[in-house]
């Protein structure tokens, strides 16, 4: 087999563009590292002396504003006219909860202290696509002193922020101290683990530029048309005409031609489905767009997508709740209507159904493809209201009866166990009322967009599962729900109902929840949540046992690597590969096929993906679910495993 002596990617895309090479070619030595600079931003200048270093959990380099605080960053938002001209900032902070998010969102790239890869501000960060950094050695500091910094928009204009003085600080290698201060710049790679004082030149990927334009093409012809016409007239919108001379020459080039080929070959010879996580409407443009076929003649750009590529595995609820307002009207559901008027409450909920409506109307509209799994709201009390949180204020800014107010929120804060809590299908189970006016609202907005063309059949996914009767009690719910909004249970576009495999009880009682049946719907199939599944199975907190046991264990010889970083096989990989046999025997008895995926952060490591691929494959597993960003280095990483010896995509 043909290889070059040094490998060169982008040679090699080249290479198949003009059939000089073969997709095997790539296949047979592409390794994690040699994706740098291709489908990812990279530094472009010499390389400097890092400020910081950590470890690198998502990919790209960029160069921003130091942002230290979510209210410096909403300041920054908040003077925005045009979005696209907002300084770019990283972000950065030791710990986040949902008030963290629209800044994770605003941000070129984020970094942290904190060295849980799994916790709840780096998952967001990946999930938003950006460059992400974990277990940085840093401090964090802050004072009462007031500052005003000063930020320069991208045309050249000038934001001022009030706040007060923050920092971060590290030891130099002569032992002094060297600090970096909020609004300093600062720059990032995601690929090294790497923080930088100081602004770098950045040289864009051509491919990920590409997919970034088509994706805002698609956005503004939303915006324009309606989420209906929106494929169909993303080339009429002014943004396409903008960027025409520029899309047309990317497509147009041997490097992305040769990239085309490739991912089309990697389709049929992956022994895994890639789909993709989903929190937003762009998420499923992204990978609709990486599973098309994209040509540009004399009628314009052709958009043929492949539509057995193309699925969400995981559409994640949690993650869609961005907007401030928003979180307040879900924060009021869980306190419930005990803490206002029943006039007040049902404004409340119908202005959830109306916005949360909207939000899923689009991302189905936008055609997610073969599968659609939707999560039951799977958050964490104490991330929507953590223990600092101002309950007096929010009663009184929002109307309700403080006394009643500040009772129900010491019943919901203070929870310790953050991710096997009260969420998912728990948080359901206990208040009927929101499950019921989730299902209501997704099952209307499936409604109206299937209505306009968009065809889709969803899979409910159930999280935190751990007990039988809780997918039961489902099940009875959503065939009521389903009935009273499509006619008929039958008329529904809903293949059932999944469990996620990441309880110990999900393993323990597998055959009897996957037996679960209502009057027409039933279990259809399971998604391992690899995050919550190693905790579940190792016995070890995600976010404390980074800081000592994890790295204690893996001095002391106990685990090769991280088990949130790399599968840890003797016992995770054991007990995933046990329940997808048990799965089989199962569906071999019913005469039912159950499709089983797996999602979490393991998706974004390129030694997990060849060991699940190799393994866990032919034991059933049929798709990963991945960020829209990861889904063509997952999609490689199980594609190469046909064309590499075990020892290269080794059990990690």
């Amino acid at each position: 087999m043909a290889t070059l002596s040094k490998f060169d990617f982008k040679e090699l895309l080249t290479g198949i563009s003009t059939r000089a090479r073969r997709p095997e070619d790539i296949l047979s030595g592409i390794r994690a590292a040699d994706l740098e600079g291709v489908i990812f931003p990279r530094f472009s200048d010499d390389e400097y002396t890092p400020f910081a270093s950590g470890e690198a959990i998502h990919d790209g380099d960029h160069s921003g504003y130091l942002v230290l605080h979510r209210s410096t960053a909403q300041q920054i938002s908040d003077g925005a006219g045009d979005s696209s001209d907002a300084p770019d900032y990283i972000y950065s902070v030791a710990e986040g909860d949902i008030d963290d998010f629209a800044a994770i969102k605003g941000a070129a790239g984020f970094f942290t202290n904190h060295p849980g890869k799994t916790t709840f501000s780096p998952v967001q960060s990946v999930s938003e696509g950006k460059s992400t950094i974990i277990a940085a050695n840093i401090d964090y500091h802050e004072s009462d002193e007031p500052v005003d910094l000063h930020f320069q928009t991208k045309s050249g204009g000038s934001r001022i922020v009030r706040t007060r003085k923050r920092w971060i600080s590290t030891v130099d290698i002569d032992g002094r101290e060297a600090r970096v201060y909020e609004g300093d710049m600062v720059a990032m790679s995601g690929s090294r683990g790497l923080v930088f004082a100081g602004a770098r030149v950045v040289a864009p990927s051509r491919i990920d530029t590409l997919y970034n334009l088509l994706t805002d093409a698609y956005l503004a012809a939303e915006t324009e048309f309606g989420p209906a016409s929106a494929w169909e007239r993303l080339s009429d919108t002014a943004f396409f005409a903008a960027h025409r001379e520029e899309i047309r020459e990317i497509v147009a080039s041997d490097e992305f031609r040769g990239f085309q080929s490739l991912i089309g070959f990697c389709h049929a010879q992956s022994p895994l489905r890639v789909y993709v996580n989903v929190h937003k409407t762009a998420c499923v443009v992204r990978a609709r767009l990486l599973a098309s076929t994209l040509t540009f003649d004399g009628t314009g750009l052709s958009i043929d997508c492949n539509e057995a590529a193309l699925g969400v595995g995981l559409l994640r609820d949690e993650r869609m709740w961005i907007d401030p307002s928003d979180i307040d009207i879900l924060r009021i559901l869980f306190l419930g209507d005990d803490c206002t008027t029943k006039e007040h409450y049902d404004r409340i909920v119908r202005q959830y159904e109306r916005r949360h409506g909207d939000r899923y109307y689009s991302i189905f509209s936008a055609r997610p493809g073969a599968i659609c799994v939707v999560r039951t709201l799977c958050m964490p009390f104490s991330k929507f209201l953590p223990d600092n949180f101002d309950i007096a204020d929010f009663a009184a800014r929002h109307g309700l009866d403080p006394a009643k107010t500040q009772s129900a929120f010491r019943r919901l804060s203070g929870e310790r166990e953050v991710y096997h809590g009260c969420r998912g299908i728990r948080l359901f189970s206990i208040r009927p009322d929101l499950a019921r006016l989730w299902l209501r609202t997704v099952l209307g907005a499936l409604a109206r967009a299937n209505a306009d063309g968009a065809a889709v059949k969803v899979r409910f996914l159930l999280a935190t599962l751990t007990l039988p009767d809780e997918a039961s009690r489902f099940i009875v719910t959503l065939e009521e729900v389903a009935s009273s909004i499509f006619g008929s249970v039958k008329a529904a576009p809903i293949e059932g109902a999944t469990t996620m495999l990441e309880t110990g009880g999900a393993f323990i009682c597998l055959e009897s929840i996957l037996r679960q049946r209502g009057h027409e719907l039933g279990m259809v199939g399971g998604l391992i949540g690899s995050n919550d599944f190693t905790t579940a199975c190792l016995n070890m907190n995600r976010s404390d046992a980074p800081r000592h046991l994890i790295p204690g264990y893996v001095e002391q010889g106990f685990f090769a690597s991280s088990p949130f970083t790399h599968v840890q096989v003797s016992v995770v990989g054991r007990a995933m590969h046990e329940a997808l046999q048990r799965s089989t025997r199962l569906a071999l008895e019913l005469d039912q096929q159950f499709i089983w995926g797996l999602a979490g952060e393991l998706t974004t490591d390129w030694h997990s993906v060849q060991w699940l691929a190799r393994f866990l494959a032919p034991a059933g597993l049929t798709y990963l679910s991945t960020s829209p960003e990861t889904i063509i280095a997952a999609l490689l990483a199980s594609a190469a495993t046909r064309y590499q010896r075990p020892e290269v995509s080794r059990a990690a």
